[in-house]
């Protein structure tokens, strides 16, 4: 990340837990922290690095979505203001998952509902959603989040694995 000088860096499965310190992800301190990782279990966590020439905020979640792997912070002093959020879903496809998608969903809705630039990076693991036609299977799982993207007016911008 310092070879590169990335100005702003997203993580998913960052496999973080809180016995290691920001200090440790960035030794030399050149960018901004913000995190949520995976407490009982190993695997998963989100994290987003900005580089500390940008001034960010991080975005505080509801209680009620505190089980959700999903961090984001708010970029002050641009215009138009931009709000970043970093998300991973675990790559489970059961009821669980679906009331976990629910969630997922009923989230960002509720915090890309306001007049900004927002940004939605992560895992999802839906490989069988086709980005192009915006279409899946026909299940919960994957329609809820189609509807999602589509109601939000969001687009897909990698076309690859």
């Amino acid at each position: 990340m310092y070879h590169d000088a990335c100005d702003c860096i997203c993580i998913t499965e960052s496999w973080s837990h809180p016995s290691i310190s920001d200090g440790v992800i960035d030794p030399k301190r050149e960018y901004s922290i913000v995190r949520k990782d995976r407490i009982d279990t190993k695997g998963g966590g989100v994290c987003i690095l900005v580089k500390r020439s940008f001034s960010v905020v991080p975005l505080q979640l509801d209680t009620k979505y505190a089980a959700l792997e999903v961090t984001g912070v708010e970029f002050i002093c641009l215009r138009p203001k931009l709000q970043l959020f970093v998300v991973y879903r675990p790559p489970y496809y059961d009821m669980v998952a679906v009331s976990y998608m629910q969630l997922l969903t009923d989230c960002l809705s509720h915090y890309t509902s306001n007049k900004c630039v927002h940004v939605v990076v992560g895992d999802l693991n839906l490989p069988r959603v086709n980005w192009d036609m915006l279409t899946g299977p026909d299940d919960v799982l994957h329609q809820s989040f189609v509807y999602f993207v589509t109601n939000q007016g969001l687009s897909q911008l990698i076309n690859f694995a």
